[in-house]
């Protein structure tokens, strides 16, 4: 297990490891300048994952997981 658990880690957490911020820009990109990311920024990853699965796609929501995961 990498060291995220994306059940519990608020989206700013990830948002602040550079690592974590590139893996969105590759799979979302603009992603850190969506005008409703403020409001995100407390919510657990996870939600967001699967609220994001209409946006992106359950493939690309498993690859940003899976990346997410592995660090």
């Amino acid at each position: 297990m990498g060291k995220y658990n994306l059940d519990t880690t608020p989206l700013s957490t990830l948002l602040d490891d550079p690592e974590a911020s590139a893996i969105f820009a590759k799979f979302a990109p603009g992603f850190a300048d969506h005008p409703m990311l403020q409001m995100a920024k407390g919510m657990p990853m996870g939600t967001i994952l699967t609220m994001a699965g209409g946006q992106l796609g359950a493939d690309k929501v498993e690859q940003l997981k899976a990346e997410l995961s592995a660090l």
